[in-house]
């Protein structure tokens, strides 16, 4: 038989009180109404479950059954509302990120490491690569986080702009430049600028994976580069000489934005995540 919330309720109340009218001011009902409702639920299990005497009620042995099935259900339905309680304070769930490699070597460390402390409970997933190969999968990733052009397919907020400087280290005149993997958004503002300063041929390029390792070597004088802002941080300033790229005096930036499909931004470890990227700008 189905029973509802209440008629386990009121089963454990008279069980409990062992008068109609006692469970009647528990539940705050009538004597007739819970007179009624015994009457029902005795028919449709087809057991008597109390005998009335004149002081109090007696739970027959289906009754003590009926009623040690109504104390299991109406726990569990208490343990299951605290555990949807706890699950709605709780960020936990799949978060799948995907990353810009400059965004994700200078940026992204110091928020995974806020991010995981305060929810451990949270199933990361991150990829990084280049902003537009990311953009192309965009279906795969809750969050971007991507340099370079406004993701105008996506939901964005803008995050920074990032200065580009050109760099080499002092007392040398390197003539190899190298170059990191990046978007052709980046490779034409550097070709653009190197060719207004002659800063190089294209017979003296170097071309790596990693802007990590573009910047040691520089920092050991094996030649120049251009590198963000975000890349510079550690960088001596008295060993290394770092000039702005300037065109028509207005300093060369890369813009950077987080980007979601609409509806992610709904999932509470989105939301969290989204919080702790505001919070590192605001650092």
């Amino acid at each position: 038989m189905h029973m509802k919330y209440t008629d386990y309720e009121l089963i454990q109340a008279l069980y409990e009180e062992k008068t109609v009218r006692a469970a009647a001011r528990r539940l705050l009902i009538s004597q007739p109404a819970i007179s009624q409702r015994l009457k029902a639920l005795e028919t449709n299990w087809g057991e008597t479950m109390f005998i009335r005497t004149s002081t109090s009620l007696l739970p027959t042995p289906a009754g003590e059954k009926i009623a040690d099935y109504a104390r299991e259900m109406l726990a569990k339905e208490e343990q299951l509302r605290a555990e949807l309680d706890h699950l709605s304070e709780k960020v936990q769930g799949r978060l799948s990120l995907g990353v810009s490699s400059v965004l994700g070597q200078y940026f992204l460390p110091s928020v995974l490491e806020r991010f995981i402390e305060r929810y451990p409970a949270v199933d990361l997933h991150i990829n990084t690569g280049l902003s537009d190969h990311l953009l192309a999968t965009d279906n795969t990733y809750h969050l971007l986080l991507t340099r370079g052009e406004r993701p105008q397919h996506l939901a964005h907020e803008y995050l920074f702009a990032d200065p580009l400087f050109y760099v080499q280290k002092k007392d040398t005149d390197p003539s190899l430049f190298i170059r990191f993997k990046s978007d052709d958004t980046f490779e034409k503002v550097v070709h653009e600028w190197l060719t207004a300063h002659k800063k190089t041929t294209s017979s003296s390029l170097l071309q790596v994976d990693q802007i990590e390792t573009c910047k040691q070597l520089v920092k050991r004088g094996v030649g120049s580069s251009v590198l963000p802002l975000l890349a510079l941080q550690d960088v001596n300033e008295e060993r290394i000489q770092i000039e702005p790229l300037l065109s028509e005096n207005e300093q060369a930036v890369r813009h950077n934005w987080c980007a979601w499909r609409a509806g992610a931004e709904l999932l509470p470890q989105v939301q969290a995540f989204l919080r702790e990227i505001q919070a590192e700008l605001k650092s």
